[in-house]
């Protein structure tokens, strides 16, 4: 995949210190990762301290010192949309992921999460976001942090990084009673439990992408939409503990647990 500009570096509201770290990013470069608060919205100071493409699994960490205050806005800016008008960011709501695609909304860049927050006793925060939201070239990930003080950790993921053989030991197309299927023997580093729900969905959708890359141009692969509903019902639900995860591609309609990933 093709690199998204991102930059990212050290970054100051006011009085507060923000700190963005780099760990392991792919191909991914921050070109902007800010907290705006609801009460000093105007003086943001950004200070960038480092630029580069980066090579290996993605995480853009955050750290955020919260006092007094109603809700924080962490944003990223995708400088490469920003850049190309033919590129625009669209949200995947299957995975809950942000894709950058094409006029023909083809994905072309790596995709990335929205932040994973947690406070500073370890407590996730999902159930205190707002709002999710893509506009031009910005994300924003709007918080409720009313009532808490201290440290706050976000985490955002893009993906890319990992190739087929890390997520699945096998995939191949097989003959059933009631007709063909995608046969997947997933690994541990996909089934693997996670506190996190949005590195669990940038897994999800990274590995789907593998997948995809590697079979869809099969004579026998059809309704993409359905096998890719099937594909995410064995991700949320099978896991390990019913493998081989088997999407039929004749099936339509959307998989749910209650027709056991059998749409």
């Amino acid at each position: 995949m093709k690199s998204i500009k991102i930059l990212s570096g050290l970054f100051f509201i006011s009085t507060t210190h923000v700190k963005a770290e780099e760990i392991k990013l792919d191909e991914v470069k921050l070109e902007e990762v800010k907290i705006e608060n609801s009460t000093n919205d105007s003086e943001i100071y950004t200070y960038i301290e480092k630029d580069g493409t980066y090579s290996e699994n993605q995480a853009i960490v955050i750290e955020a010192e919260v006092r007094n205050k109603d809700f924080i806005d962490f944003k990223m800016a995708i400088s490469d949309v920003m850049d190309n008008s033919d590129k625009k960011l669209e949200i995947d709501n299957d995975f809950n992921t942000i894709e950058v695609v094409d006029e023909a909304k083809n994905i072309v860049e790596t995709e990335i999460s929205f932040f994973d927050i947690e406070d500073e006793n370890g407590n996730d925060l999902t159930d205190r976001v707002i709002s999710q939201t893509v506009d031009g070239n910005n994300i924003t990930q709007r918080v409720d942090v009313s009532g808490i003080q201290g440290t706050l950790t976000a985490t955002a993921y893009a993906s890319g990084a990992y190739s087929y053989s890390h997520y699945f030991s096998s995939s191949k197309w097989i003959t059933r009673t009631d007709g063909i299927s995608l046969s997947i023997q997933p690994k541990s580093t996909l089934t693997a439990g996670t506190s996190n729900p949005n590195y669990g969905a940038i897994r999800a959708s990274d590995s789907w992408n593998r997948i995809v890359e590697k079979h869809s141009k099969d004579s026998k692969w059809k309704n993409t939409s359905s096998m890719k509903s099937q594909y995410i019902c064995h991700y949320n639900n099978a896991k390990s503990f019913k493998t081989p995860w088997n999407l039929e591609p004749r099936r339509t309609g959307t998989a749910t647990l209650k027709n056991l990933c059998n749409p």
